[in-house]
């Protein structure tokens, strides 16, 4: 089976330090039972905001596993016209490009981007190829979240044209999949029908990377060399220091702790984005020595900053979108507690599987709260790390995911060729 995946904002393989995402678990699992599958990416990196070549660009990852780059400009703000600009641009050119590539026999499309989603559409629409939409944001919505409230109508006004075009592209798939029963039923009411046979929920799944014990211990010594203390309860963040994002919540959370007693506890946060340096700045105006900002790191310090950890913060912002992103996998996967802003989905999980506490978003109060109940209760926090470990090797776990995931896409094409 030849398969096409289209995604335009995940780390790669030739990126540095980078480790595996969804769609390098897919990729991998379709490889692996002998399928050819051709990625497409933006040369453009979302994350780092260079590009990786100058122009279109074909690498091979492994046997039956190739990425084909598609050329464009760049932006600097995640949320801005620019953007929107550079994602219209790349839909026109990876239509012209696909004209040029042998006919696969399914092509798995991510939203975002919606332009790249309506090519994939298009595509397999004009050349009888199932198409299945995989839903991983929800746009336009996250978009009208940064506009203000008085402002509300008039971006919904503007976000139209990409509401039409997310409808269309939800309706003219072959299957719908989404990474949480939430996301699914959103794309299901763009899509204005039930659900169906070949619809279903994937979540995004984790599974560390291999990394060499030396590499591990150098890191470890890296972090000792920085002020850390790897023997002293610490509280982990990893994510993008965006707007939806709340970590100002955490830091006045870190010193209400701290005034009552709590200076022992470290907060250690991995990530960059365009909040970092206020961030840092009102750290330092709070004098708070106990908060550690390491900016991006690579998978090898992720791990070394989960072992020394026991609580992971998944700080998202009152209006954050998200249902069951990634970030609380890797916790689970690393046996630490997640301690969550997120209603919802996340919230009903935490609570069915008794591994993690949900604090009220934009509140210091509450979260200084929570964190400080689990520092007088060690024996909660262990069992809340253990039934969260559980939970991840049972539930989300790759070899949990993608193996299914795969079949079912087998499935679909096979239908396809024996309906032809």
């Amino acid at each position: 089976m030849q398969t096409w995946l289209l995604h335009i904002g995940e780390r790669l393989p030739i990126d540095e330090g980078a480790r595996c995402y969804r769609y390098g678990y897919l990729a991998r699992e379709l490889a692996s039972r002998g399928h050819n599958v051709l990625r497409w990416a933006p040369t453009f990196s979302h994350f780092d905001k260079k590009h990786r070549f100058q122009s279109d660009h074909r690498v091979e990852i492994a046997s039956r596993y190739s990425i084909q780059f598609v050329h464009s400009t760049g932006y600097e703000r995640n949320i801005s016209l620019k953007r929107a600009w550079v994602y219209q641009s790349l839909g026109r050119r990876i239509r012209t490009m696909m004209t040029h590539e042998s006919r696969p026999d399914l092509i798995v499309a991510a939203v975002p981007s919606p332009e790249w989603a309506a090519a994939a559409v298009d595509y397999g629409r004009a050349n009888d190829v199932p198409v299945v939409l995989d839903v991983r944001d929800l746009w336009p919505d996250v978009f009208l979240n940064a506009v203000p409230r008085f402002a509300r109508r008039a971006g919904e006004l503007a976000v139209q044209p990409y509401r039409r075009l997310t409808q269309r592209i939800c309706r003219d798939a072959d299957a719908l999949v989404g990474v949480s029963q939430g996301y699914l039923d959103w794309a299901l009411r763009q899509a204005d029908r039930g659900r169906g046979s070949q619809d279903g929920v994937v979540p995004i799944g984790f599974e560390p990377e291999k990394v060499a014990p030396e590499i591990l211990a150098e890191h470890r010594r890296q972090l000792h060399e920085q002020g850390i203390d790897l023997s002293s309860t610490t509280c982990f963040f990893s994510g993008s220091l965006e707007r939806s994002y709340d970590l100002k919540t955490l830091l006045l959370a870190a010193e209400r702790l701290r005034s009552r007693g709590y200076g022992q506890l470290q907060f250690v946060i991995c990530g960059d984005g365009s909040s970092r340096q206020a961030l840092e700045q009102h750290a330092r105006r709070l004098n708070l020595t106990n908060v550690f900002f390491l900016g991006w790191v690579d998978a090898a310090m992720l791990q070394v900053v989960t072992s020394i950890s026991q609580i992971g913060i998944c700080a998202y912002a009152a209006d954050a979108t998200q249902g069951l992103p990634n970030k609380p996998f890797e916790y689970m996967a690393g046996r630490l507690a997640n301690v969550s802003s997120l209603r919802g989905e996340l919230a009903e999980l935490l609570e069915r599987h008794q591994c993690g506490v949900t604090y009220e978003a934009g509140s210091p109060d509450s979260l200084a709260k929570v964190l400080g109940q689990l520092l007088e209760s060690p024996d909660r926090l262990d069992a809340l790390r253990r039934r969260g470990y559980e939970t991840w090797k049972r539930h989300f776990h790759t070899q949990s995911i993608y193996p299914k995931f795969v079949s079912r896409l087998e499935l679909l094409a096979s239908a396809r060729q024996l309906a032809a």
